[in-house]
């Protein structure tokens, strides 16, 4: 099972880099998959979480960005929207 899940995580972002190939100055910085005991929110809840870096002298907007695991099911989780300032997480 724990094989299974690393490699839906691996395919997620392999489809998320190949989608980001147009702007590629957005950056995954760091991912927790699996979230259930490392790092709690505000709250003290798990959740698997993403973060990404603009690593461009742009801002970015986030709007109709997706992540997926399925060629199938390009749109499976949206980013919200969100801007990315230059050089922010």
């Amino acid at each position: 099972m724990k094989r299974c899940y690393l490699v839906f995580v691996f395919a997620a972002l392999a489809v998320f880099c190949c989608l980001n190939q147009a702007t590629a100055d957005v950056l995954i910085n760091e991912f927790m998959a699996k979230n259930n005991d490392t790092y709690p929110n505000g709250e003290g809840k798990y959740y698997d979480w993403i973060e990404l870096y603009n690593d461009s002298t742009g801002s970015v907007d986030l709007t109709g960005w997706y992540l997926t695991d399925d060629n199938e099911d390009l749109p499976q989780w949206q980013f919200p929207a969100v801007i990315l300032d230059p050089y922010e997480f």
